[in-house]
């Protein structure tokens, strides 16, 4: 009947949170508190309605606790700490790796999580790579990788055929091509700078064509592809005569186009001529004078023949006329 009075009631709970703080100063009395709190909480714990509406509340509880920064920093502290303590033990870390891959396994088996677990780890090793020191020891770990694979011949020949298929793939492509020559000659025309180097390519040269001749077809193709080269030189340096030729022909005409240069050219051979008649003996004078009448005479008929094959004009018949009149005077 004194408990229906609320300020009794609460009067009554301070007398008792009173002694009770009081009595918790004693540590036997704290520890068999604790001891019967443990075993009415796993007694009610047993109902499956009393560990879900208690696991609600504990989860409510937590969520608002997690709302301060402040709480939520410590937990994390907390938290990061006793996960290193165990992390010690070698049987707990490996148990945590087990659970750790196993769960990674199930989560890759969804396309999506792949696709964005691929993204973001690209993002992060191109953020890690602007590091210089970073690229550097990437490299080297690679290297060092790269290295002891190639210890395994199987290894080796795999790798040898990938990089064989790629390349024949990639020369597939004319722009490629013509970047890799180019790569080429300027590296092979950096190394023959070195006087050890050149002596060292063409004994290496020699020796593999030595090599190559011992198969007569390789003999009978190379003394193909040598006539050939030999007869295309002759055929380039027989083109290149013939166009000098031409071109001192060509000048030569130009020069004897020009009337003074023609007069000039006309009086020297005139001087010269009778220079050498003079000289000939009266039976060599006589047998010359014959050979120039019949010089004049046959390109008097060429050029008649010509104006004939032209067709009858005033001035063909004007010029037949000359002809046969500068015929007649050469006979006489």
């Amino acid at each position: 009947m004194r408990r229906r009075d609320p300020t009794y009631r609460e009067e009554e709970q301070e007398r008792n949170t009173l002694a009770h703080s009081i009595h918790r100063m004693n540590a036997t009395f704290r520890e068999g508190e604790q001891e019967r709190d443990t075993v009415a909480r796993s007694v009610r714990r047993m109902d499956p309605t009393y560990r879900e509406e208690e696991q609600q509340r504990d989860t409510l509880a937590h969520s608002i606790r997690r709302m301060d920064p402040r709480y939520r920093e410590e937990e994390q502290q907390r938290d990061t700490l006793a996960h290193s303590i165990r992390r010690m033990d070698p049987s707990y870390r490996e148990e945590e790796q087990q659970r750790d891959t196993l769960a990674h396994s199930i989560r890759r088996m969804d396309p999506t999580y792949r696709e964005e677990e691929q993204q973001r780890d690209t993002l992060a090793h191109s953020i890690r790579r602007m590091d210089p020191t970073y690229r550097e020891e990437e490299q080297q770990m690679n290297t060092l990788a790269h290295s002891i694979r190639r210890m395994d011949p199987t290894y080796r020949d795999e790798e040898q055929q990938r990089d064989t298929l790629v390349h024949s793939i990639r020369r597939m492509d004319p722009a490629y091509r013509g970047e890799e020559r180019e790569r080429d000659s300027l590296a092979r025309s950096i190394l023959r700078q070195n006087e050890e180097y050149r002596q060292v390519e063409r004994e290496r040269d020699t020796a593999m064509h030595r090599v190559r001749r011992r198969n007569p077809v390789f003999r009978i193709m190379e003394q193909e592809r040598n006539t050939s080269a030999r007869r295309v030189t002759r055929q380039v340096a027989m083109q290149m005569q013939e166009a000098e030729n031409r071109m001192r022909s060509c000048r030569v005409l130009i020069h004897r186009m020009n009337p003074t240069n023609r007069e000039n050219i006309n009086m020297r051979q005139a001087l010269r001529s009778s220079a050498r008649r003079r000289n000939l003996s009266p039976e060599s004078r006589s047998q010359q004078q014959i050979q120039d009448t019949l010089r004049c005479r046959a390109r008097i008929i060429s050029n008649f023949c010509n104006i004939i094959k032209s067709g009858p004009t005033e001035t063909s018949f004007h010029l037949i006329t000359i002809y046969i009149n500068s015929a007649t005077h050469a006979t006489k």
